[in-house]
Formats: structure tokens, sequence, C-alpha cells
């Protein structure tokens, strides 16, 4: 599959297709926007986790500096949410790895009594409609990255914009921290997930937009070229490679952007 983004797109789609036939898959259940309401009328502490490293090509700090204003506007008109964004920025020079930032910024968070987690990338920004469910008591994982267009035909997507209690998150070992580069994380969460017979809802109503950059497919010294033998070689419930065996060299001073934004400079 390495060389998939290189064909039609047709035949792509079968490739895909053929690929993400041989997974079992999560019970997926929609969540409308009339069940959200009952579940937003006690107050929440919410944690918005957001992996991050500034990239010239991509602009990422371009992204970060709409992104945050944006968010915060829009997440202020929820009614009884305690929100705060954690933005945990990779500041070495290895491959950008997602998977272990977002476990660093989960410990950073819970240990500061946030116990419901949005995962989020910097360059997705949700509508209104799509905002309403940030504030959703969840019971089970919540993929609003359901919303995003980009992805909607593959087999299994998982990426974007993932919801988890603590409970759940811990349950599944997190994100892997082996996936150095873009890609394969959100896949290996799913599998987590499924592995341990969770259900995933996804929302009906709203969208993503994406704040334009070059696509990382096309960066190739990014991408993650193990992703698919990683997947391969996975076990099901790992007990390691994620929460209970994460390791850093170092977390920075805490770098407050304002009432609900901090920015924790890491090296991996």
């Amino acid at each position: 599959k390495g060389k998939a983004e290189l064909l039609p797109d047709a035949v792509r789609k079968a490739m895909d297709d053929v690929y993400y036939s041989q997974f079992r898959r999560a019970t997926t259940l929609p969540l409308h926007p009339a069940s959200i309401a009952v579940a937003t009328a006690q107050p929440q502490k919410v944690a918005i986790i957001v992996p991050f490293r500034d990239n010239q090509i991509q602009r990422r700090q371009e992204q970060l500096d709409i992104f945050v204003p944006f968010l915060t506007r829009q997440l202020q008109r929820l009614p009884s949410m305690d929100f705060h964004m954690f933005v945990i920025e990779q500041s070495d020079m290895q491959k950008f790895n997602r998977g272990k930032l977002l476990n660093v910024g989960f410990k950073i968070a819970k240990s500061l009594g946030y116990n419901r987690h949005i995962f989020h990338d910097v360059d997705l920004l949700p509508d209104q409609d799509l905002v309403a469910y940030y504030g959703e008591q969840q019971s089970s994982p919540l993929h609003l990255g359901a919303r995003w267009e980009k992805y909607k035909n593959l087999g299994i997507f998982f990426g974007g914009v993932v919801g988890m209690s603590s409970d759940d998150y811990e349950r599944v070992n997190g994100y892997p921290n082996s996936f150095w580069g873009w890609g394969g994380e959100d896949e290996e969460l799913y599998h987590r997930v499924v592995d341990h017979g969770l259900t995933v809802y996804h929302p009906t109503a709203g969208r993503y937009t994406e704040l334009p950059h070059k696509s990382t497919k096309e960066l190739k010294g990014l991408v993650n070229e193990q992703r698919f033998r990683q997947i391969a070689q996975r076990v099901q419930k790992p007990t390691s490679d994620g929460l209970s065996d994460l390791q850093v060299r170092r977390i920075g001073e805490p770098q407050h952007a304002g009432d609900h934004v901090t920015r924790y400079p890491v090296v991996l």
C-alpha cells in the first residue's frame, strides 16, 4: 500500500477497501444534536489537547494563531463548560510524533483535574453546529473528525479530532508512542478501541473547515513510512507502547497565553 498515493483515485480506493477489510470494526452510533442539550447542563472540565510543532512549509504557527482565538470564541458560547487548551509542542529535531505528544497532553490535563479530553489537530475549525458536541458528556469515544469531509471515504478513519473520557483513554492505553512521522497513530488508537469493545459515536451535524497548507503526504521526509508494517505487526490490547510506558526527555516550563491556553515545550 506504500505507493498507493501515486495511483488513480478509483484504483487507490479499491486498494484501500481491500486493506481495511481485514480489520474488525467498532460499533458506531449516531449522536444527534437533540441528544446533547441535556448532556451539557452540568458543568464540565474539558481539555482540548493540541499536538504542535511549528513548520514553516505548512505554516503551523499561523494556523495556531488562527485556531486558538477561533476555538476560544466558539467554546465560550457553550453554557457550563470549563475548558482549557493544552498546546503540546515538540521541541526537538526528531520526526513529529503526534501520538506521544497527545499522551503527554493527556497526563498533564488529567493531573490538573480534567477528565474529558478532545485530541485536536491545529488545522481544523469546527462550525457552531459541531462545536456544540464539544460539551457532550461522553460515555464512549466521540469521533468528531468524522465530520471532516477529506477522509470520509476511507474504510477506517479515526483522526482529526477525537473525544474520550479519562477512563476510556487509560483503558486502551492511549495512543502509541512508536509512530514517528505522519500517519498510523490514529488508526492504531482505533484498533485499541475495537480491542476493548468500545462503541464509537459520530456527530450527525456540523462540519470542519481545514486551514490551507501543503499536504504532509507530499512532504516525504515527514511521513511515517513504517506505519503499515507497524499496524500489521500490532498486538491486541497492548500493555506497552502507550500511556503505561510513556517517557520523555524533558517537559519545559508552561507558557501561559491567556486564560484558556497553555503551551508546553516537550523534548521527546
